[in-house]
């Protein structure tokens, strides 16, 4: 059993968009979109598992106290 597919001529049809020229605001480039910027650079780093424990406490003091 096969699928029939309908074929339309896109050139006679026309939508309700284009009849008023207007444009979605689908997809594209947008001022003020995604993330902000962290004021506080990063760097990713790998990590031996047995210091894993060591560097989060030195990162959670930082984070407290502003300085190792």
């Amino acid at each position: 059993m096969t699928k029939k597919i309908k074929k339309t001529d896109k050139s006679d049809q026309m939508s309700f968009v284009d009849e008023h020229d207007w444009r979605l605001g689908h997809g594209g480039k947008r001022n003020g979109a995604g993330r902000p910027k962290s004021k506080t650079l990063t760097k990713v780093m790998r990590v031996p598992e047995e210091l894993v424990e060591q560097v989060q406490k030195m990162i959670d003091s930082y984070k407290e106290r502003g300085a190792l």
